[in-house]
């Protein structure tokens, strides 16, 4: 029972005879189902939980591969252990606010440099997980950047004509 705007119907015929090649086409339809079936059986590698409010902004370390920062909308700072998939050093609060960059410095690789949306730039020492600096200005503090020269930078900026740039290389 065909109605009205419905797609022709195609007569078939499924006689082996008038198809020579349905078995080698079907055959490679198996075999491409089945590498795709196993490409994506395991994409993902690994899950970093800890954050409870969502992932904000990530940095690789300088030296150490098995090191990544992370820093999320609620504040907290984490600096993760990739092959033990765990956090190594959590820094709960380290902003009011969200977390907008997060930077290893170049030249002394134990220093993490954050920056928040509570227009703040911190600094601490992730191998004993102390604070080391803060600095407040008046207006947002930009993001810090890994340059692709090994360089770490950030910018600063202020609303009373201040402000500045500034380099850790």
């Amino acid at each position: 029972s065909e109605r009205v705007g419905d797609a022709p119907r195609r007569q078939r015929n499924l006689d082996p005879a008038l198809h020579p090649f349905g078995e080698a086409v079907e055959y490679t339809r198996a075999v491409r189902a089945a590498k795709m079936e196993k490409m994506f059986a395991h994409p993902f590698v690994a899950a970093l939980d800890g954050h409870r409010d969502g992932v904000y902004c990530l940095c690789r370390h300088p030296v150490n591969v098995d090191r990544v920062a992370s820093g999320d909308f609620e504040g907290d700072v984490r600096v993760w252990s990739l092959s033990r998939q765990r956090a190594a050093v959590v820094l709960r609060r380290a902003h009011r606010g969200a977390v907008r960059g997060v930077a290893f410095l170049h030249d002394d690789p134990r220093l993490l440099l954050t920056t928040g949306d509570d227009k703040c730039i911190q600094l601490y020492n992730v191998d004993d997980e102390t604070h080391v600096y803060r600095e407040a200005h008046s207006a947002h503090v930009l993001l810090p950047t890994d340059e692709d020269d090994g360089a770490a930078t950030t910018a600063t900026g202020g609303s009373s004509g201040g402000g500045g740039g500034g380099s850790s290389s």
